[in-house]
């Protein structure tokens, strides 16, 4: 069992919650370079991963964002607010094998143990530094690819990788220079089975603890806890044996509960229909219930993922040329999000039998007035076009939502993405990102709501 959780770990088979799917699904869509609030960013992205971003408002104001995969965010702004976004992450290792491999490397190569930690040092760095586009994509690797762009060549220090590098670009249709180069976070190294991670947010007034092993994911964030308050001055809660006291003394308050398992799609389909599906196809399903809350909604997701045979040979092979591993080729991902149920009840004055668990999974909307969302992409070409596309029913309304991002490195002389998205309400997003010099990209963002004066965003990234 540890070995299949090691396998699937390393190989990036994580199973990903239903926030990081919508989040994933959406990363095409406007606005762009901060747009929507007539922003001026200045990015500044390390090796570590760590991402500091200076914005100035529209208002005057200024604020510093700091973001690192491995602790999570700080914000500081100049209204004399600090707000913290705390995400701890703790590699799971399986020390017993891991020991045994060490033993047997020691073994077999005696003779040359200066080699062998040359192999170890350099196989731990392509796995941290491309094991991340495997496709299972995660909330740090799905923002716009346009700001991830500028730490592509400090990965490659070489200067002869890089002659050869633009004697290939002139010999051969262009390379995909907006990389996605979001830091794989440690746990995916060799000899771990997952991660443990601990959440707390003292802005929101959540904590959460999560939990993945190979394929399986789960976490559980506590949410403000109002209705327990209100509920604790009730006279109902005042019956030492009142189910409410029970029930929510054993959670103390409300909180979400989300799950998600990743799995092969050729591993679950017979031989004659895997056939026809995309050699490397996964299946991702979610789920997300509040626990102990009177007011929420249930969600389910399905996620159908493709990735190229290309793809998947680049992210198990050693590339001598790091900018020659596109980050997309050709894939195709496919999401649908169900409300199950969905309720808004208030707790004052509720009964025992009200606030009962039979009750909580009660609905108070019918099936035509619940939400769904499905959100499509597919790459072309060799990731050089991608069609992205959502829609929403909810309430009986629908509202629908399209983008393209088209790298127009062929067109014009320095590398260039572009993206335009719409949506149904009249808002319409262009984004131009372009690549000046070897680690300064500029985006110019434009941002137009029918009825409402254009605004514009610039972010310089670094």
């Amino acid at each position: 069992m540890f070995s299949y959780l090691r396998q699937s770990w390393e190989t990036g088979m994580e199973g990903h919650l239903i926030e990081d799917m919508i989040r994933t699904a959406f990363r095409d869509f406007p606005p762009y370079a901060g747009a929507d609030q007539q922003q001026l960013r200045c990015v500044r992205r390390q090796s570590d991963g760590t991402t500091t971003t200076l914005v100035y408002e529209e208002d005057g104001e200024w604020s510093v964002n700091v973001v690192n995969p491995y602790v999570g965010t700080v914000a500081f702004t100049t209204t004399r607010e600090v707000l913290f976004d705390l995400r701890a992450r703790i590699p799971l290792r399986w020390g017993r094998k891991e020991n045994n491999n060490n033993n047997n490397n020691n073994n077999n190569n005696n003779n040359s143990p200066s080699s062998s930690n040359d192999n170890d040092k350099e196989a731990t760095t392509i796995n941290n530094k491309e094991g991340d586009h495997s496709g299972m994509d995660s909330s740090h690797n799905a923002t716009e690819l346009t700001n991830e762009s500028s730490s592509v060549n400090n990965n490659n220090n070489n200067n002869n990788n890089n002659n050869n590098n633009n004697n290939n670009n002139n010999n051969r249709h262009p390379r995909r220079f907006f990389t996605s180069t979001a830091i794989n976070p440690s746990y995916h190294t060799p000899g771990t089975i997952g991660v443990l991670e601990l959440l707390f947010s003292p802005s929101s007034k959540r904590h959460g603890v999560g939990l993945s092993l190979g394929p399986l994911s789960l976490r559980a964030t506590t949410l403000p806890n109002m209705n327990a308050s209100t509920l604790n001055t009730s006279d109902n809660s005042k019956t030492p044996n009142s189910t409410a006291e029970m029930y929510y003394g054993l959670y103390r308050g409300p909180f979400v509960m989300d799950a998600s398992l990743c799995t092969s799609v050729h591993s679950i389909l017979p031989k004659r229909v895997a056939a026809f599906l995309p050699s490397s196809c996964y299946l991702f399903t979610a789920l997300q219930h509040p626990v102990g809350a009177t007011e929420g909604d249930t969600l389910s997701a399905i996620s159908l993922r493709s990735i190229s045979p290309n793809r998947r040979q680049a992210m198990n092979s050693i590339y001598d040329h790091y900018n020659n591993l596109w980050d997309s080729c050709d894939d195709f991902n496919l999401l649908v999000v169900q409300t199950l149920i969905s309720t808004g009840r208030s707790r004052n004055g509720l009964d025992d039998t009200t606030v009962s668990r039979s009750s909580l999974l009660a609905r108070d909307s019918s099936w035509r007035d619940l939400g769904t969302l499905i959100g499509v992409s597919k790459s072309f070409n060799d990731g050089l076009l991608r069609i992205s596309g959502s829609t929403l029913f909810h309430e009986r309304d629908t509202d629908y939502e399209a983008a393209i991002t088209l790298d127009a490195t062929s067109i014009l002389a320095n590398p260039t993405l572009l993206k335009i998205g719409m949506n149904g309400i009249g808002r319409v997003g262009v984004s131009i990102a372009t690549r000046l010099f070897d680690s300064l990209t500029v985006t110019l963002g434009m941002h137009h709501t029918r009825g409402a004066v254009t605004r514009f965003g610039l972010e310089i990234a670094v």
